[in-house]
Formats: C-alpha cells, structure tokens, sequence
C-alpha cells in the first residue's frame, strides 16, 4: 500500500550569517514539489540590514516571522 506524501513546511530561523548559502538553500526547498511553505524567522534588525533580499523572498512567497532582538549579555540567551 503506499501512501500519498503530504507537503512541509520548512522554517530557516537565526542570523543572516552567509547570505549566498541561504539563497542556494532556498532556491533548493523551492524547486522541491514536497515543500508546501518556506518561513524565515529572524530578527527585525536583519530584515532592516537586508532589505533587498528580503523583498526577493516576498516575492517567491517567503514568509517573514521577526521581532526585535532582545538585549542578553550572554549570547547562550539569543538561542533560547
């Protein structure tokens, strides 16, 4: 019996530390038919920095989760 594959969603959260690798994997979960909906959470600030990229996701119907970062001193805290 097989069964029919049910689509994903796929959430890329953190920093923006190497652009040109998140590109490539986007356009790698993009072009997979089993991949119903690409998120990227990240904070305010990266959307701010990079805005160009960002209205290249929109367009591609990338959603876009961000809130502002928040002020720990200990970098272990952004993670949580």
């Amino acid at each position: 019996m097989k069964f029919p594959m049910s689509k994903i969603n796929v959430v890329i959260t953190g920093q923006l530390k190497n652009k040109k690798n998140l590109i490539k994997t986007i356009n790698n979960f993009y072009k997979a038919d089993f991949i119903n909906q690409i998120i990227i959470s990240t904070w305010t600030e990266e959307v701010n920095k990079n805005k160009i990229l960002f209205s290249l996701f929109k367009k591609r119907n990338i959603e876009l989760v961000s809130e502002k970062s928040p002020n720990f001193k200990i970098p272990f805290f952004f993670q949580q």
